[in-house]
């Protein structure tokens, strides 16, 4: 499991859902936080789970970090990747 130093901010985060949903459209492991809104700790701890299941490495590391974060910050999160269509496929 990656190692956080400090706690991410979700202007980190955003790119990497951002290239997650390249190639994966439906939003791979991360997807019940950032396409339904799920921001609970553990919802972000399923996304952690599930990254490390499928071995998604991309997901784990994003997945690490939205763990590490507060609710407040994880929502944060999926309102930038909810307003931003244009980077959806």
């Amino acid at each position: 499991m990656p190692t956080i130093l400090k706690p991410a901010s979700w202007r980190e985060v955003v790119p990497m859902v951002r290239q997650i949903y390249q190639s994966h459209c439906a939003g791979c492991c991360l997807h019940i936080l950032t396409d339904d809104g799920n921001v609970d700790d553990y919802h972000a701890q399923f996304c952690l789970e599930q990254a490390q299941q499928e071995g998604h490495q991309l997901c784990i590391k994003a997945a690490t970090m939205l763990r590490a974060m507060s609710k407040t910050q994880r929502t944060r999160v999926y309102e930038e990747w909810a307003d931003s269509p244009e980077d959806k496929v």
